[in-house]
């Protein structure tokens, strides 16, 4: 169950059928499946991020950063 899925499950328990809100079923339900749903989502989200700062960022930036000094010590080398 996702999350567009909630939103219209809470709608619908929200709507009395003549147009009006009942006040006391305003709010989604969230039950522990969907927390765990969540949760495990979140996860999958965080090694995503994980993967792509340690695969792309790490070694583009080392690349940059290894080149500049690489720059500065060969600079530094042909004036002594």
């Amino acid at each position: 169950m996702n999350l567009r899925d909630l939103q219209i499950h809470g709608f619908r328990n929200s709507y009395d059928g003549e147009g009006e809100l009942d006040e006391d079923n305003r709010s989604v339900d969230w039950s522990e499946s969907s927390e765990s749903d969540a949760q495990v989502e979140w996860e999958e989200s965080l090694k995503q991020l994980e993967h792509l700062i340690g695969h792309v960022c790490a070694p583009t930036i080392g690349r940059f950063l290894g080149r500049r000094f690489a720059i500065f010590v060969w600079g530094r080398w042909n004036t002594v």
